[in-house]
């Protein structure tokens, strides 16, 4: 179980990189609308996961996965200017996997609602010989 310090830096992580991608502070047009979710620090401090989600389908996630990964060293070097953390993590950035299985999940209930009037007018139809 992480400790309270754990957490409290995953807070800020999240809170800072976010921050970030509203002012529009990194420039590079490849991250689009990226929502960051969560953040994952080492026990060690030096390494860190933040986990995203992002609107456009998979060549657009891609394409800001690879933004958001080469401007990991501003982001750093803002989150360690900004707290003077004794190490400042060096952060990976990567797509919520939840995230995905959640979009899979609504994908399979919106086709079920396509087909159900389908499904029930057979129902009927049957019912009625």
């Amino acid at each position: 179980m992480a400790s309270l310090r754990f957490k409290k830096i995953e807070s800020v992580i999240v809170r800072e990189i976010s921050e970030m991608l509203t002012k529009k502070e990194i420039k590079d047009p490849r991250i689009g609308f990226v929502t960051v979710l969560r953040a994952e620090v080492a026990p060690d401090l030096k390494t860190g996961k933040v986990f995203v989600s992002i609107l456009g389908g998979k060549k657009k996630t891609q394409s800001a996965l690879t933004g958001l990964n080469n401007a990991k060293g501003y982001i750093q070097g803002k989150i360690g200017d900004r707290y003077r953390f004794r190490y400042t993590p060096v952060l990976h950035f990567l797509e919520d996997p939840g995230f995905i299985h959640l979009c899979d999940i609504h994908e399979i209930i919106q086709k079920i609602h396509k087909e159900k009037p389908y499904v029930e007018e057979n129902q009927e139809n049957t019912a009625e010989e």
